[in-house]
């Protein structure tokens, strides 16, 4: 993953990055009033800028990691020294108490940091650059640039991020010799001081303020160099002879700084990029600190945690973020599925229904009418039956009076009878009886029996 370089003073931002032979930048200037000296005074359209850059910014599709250089009066420098023969283990609290004395804020509302400085000889003391800057005022703005998915993986300030790039990128530069840099840009110069290639002093000067204060530009340079050598000659003694400025200075600066000082005058080359216009050393030197591994960066960073902790922060956290997302969509697409096919289901339930309906309702007509074919033959064999009875005769009351005239003694042997039905009321009998009797007296009486009934 790239890590850019990202530049912000109160006029302008700019973010650079370089991979291969490719160079991105991208730059939108700020409205007056938006920034003020590096405090966010205006965060919408410091919001609606960011928006702007970010989508100048090709092929980015996620939080755009950066080092986050930025020109302000908020971020201070220092360099303290601290004697060699102090152990391992209790240099990481000398360091710190020594920030905390250095503080020009109270401590406990400042960011500040150190890294360890190589003066290249043997003094008996450890070197180190402090940075300072008040908390409130980077929170601001680190908010506003994650609320715009960049990602500042550090903080630091411009004369870092132009050292580097002079060490790392420089033309014709032996840095075992002390050089002091003259940084000419927009917002106004920046004087450095570097030593075995690491920054030990930096000075800005805006030009508003000179204007402010009536001030002549040229001669306000040969002061700041004078207290750039004075800072050389007080620390490590002796003349610093060489002056690195960048390709943008005037031919009447040139001279004026001729007059003042015997340097060895060189404009500052890059073996990448050599015809790069100076106003974006700041943002491409910040640019190659994240060229190298997080877990060696050790530099200066104004943040809350570590160089190498807020990296791996932000990767995670867009790891998560990535996949969240990816979890998302996944769980949308499958929603959508379920209810295309919920759809489906639901009409072909629909159909079905339909269709049983309409087929019950096709055997149910088929059925009652195999029921009424039913209903109406029973029917008929009913009117049948109940015409056979009212033509029938009823034999029981016949045989019955009978029985009881005979008695005992008379036995049937051959009963032979018919009926004629004159109506339901009337019926003639007419019919012939064989039988015994146990004797003949019973016989006469069976018979005088039946004559008069």
């Amino acid at each position: 993953m790239t890590i850019g370089g990202l530049y912000v003073s109160d006029s302008i931002i700019r973010y650079a990055s370089f991979t291969g032979s490719r160079f991105i930048h991208a730059g939108v200037y700020l409205p007056a009033g938006v920034l003020e000296n590096g405090l966010v005074r205006d965060k919408n359209q410091l919001v609606r800028s960011l928006r702007s850059l970010h989508a100048q910014i090709p092929h980015i599709s996620e939080p755009v990691p950066v080092i986050l250089t930025a020109l302000s009066g908020q971020i201070l420098s220092q360099v303290f020294s601290i004697p060699a023969f102090i152990e391992e283990k209790s240099l990481s609290e000398s360091i710190q108490v020594n920030l905390q004395m250095l503080s020009p804020w109270d401590p406990a509302e400042t960011y500040s940091d150190a890294q360890r400085l190589d003066s290249g000889t043997a003094s008996g003391q450890l070197d180190f650059l402090g940075a300072f800057a008040p908390m409130a005022s980077v929170d601001a703005l680190i908010s506003v640039l994650e609320e715009v998915d960049f990602n500042p993986v550090a903080v630091e300030f411009p004369a870092l991020s132009f050292s580097r790039l002079a060490r790392e990128w420089g033309t014709g530069l032996d840095f075992s010799k002390p050089y002091i840099a003259l940084h000419l840009s927009e917002e106004g110069f920046s004087t450095l001081l570097l030593n075995n290639g690491n920054l030990y002093y930096s000075r800005i000067v805006f030009w508003q303020t000179i204007a402010e204060e009536k001030d002549d530009a040229w001669q306000a340079v040969i002061r700041e160099l004078k207290q750039a050598t004075a800072f050389y000659s007080s620390r490590f003694g002796g003349e610093v002879k060489s002056l690195i400025v960048t390709p943008n200075i005037t031919t009447d600066l040139l001279l004026a700084i001729q007059e003042h000082f015997k340097f060895h005058i060189k404009k500052l080359g890059l073996k990448f990029l050599p015809e790069l216009k100076t106003d974006w050393f700041p943002a491409l030197g910040a640019h190659l600190r994240g060229v190298m591994p997080r877990s060696k960066d050790g530099l200066v960073s104004l943040l809350s945690v570590g160089t190498e902790e807020q990296y791996f922060s932000s990767f995670i956290s867009h790891f998560i973020s990535k996949w969240r997302n990816i979890a998302l969509a996944v769980l949308g697409a499958a929603l959508v599925l379920f209810v295309i096919f919920d759809n489906i289901l639901l009409g072909t339930e629909r159909n079905l229904d339909a269709r049983i309906k309409t087929t019950a309702s096709r055997v149910e007509v088929e059925e009652l009418k195999v029921l009424e074919e039913r209903a109406r033959y029973f029917n008929q064999l009913a009117e049948q039956a109940k015409i056979l009875e009212e033509q029938s005769v009823s034999w029981s009351p016949l045989l019955l009076k009978l029985n009881n005239l005979s008695g005992a003694k008379i036995i049937f042997d051959k009963l032979s009878l018919s009926a004629d039905k004159v109506s339901p009321e009337e019926i003639n009998y007419n019919g012939i009886i064989i039988g015994r009797g146990d004797n003949e007296i019973a016989i006469i009486d069976f018979k005088n029996r039946l004559l008069s009934e």
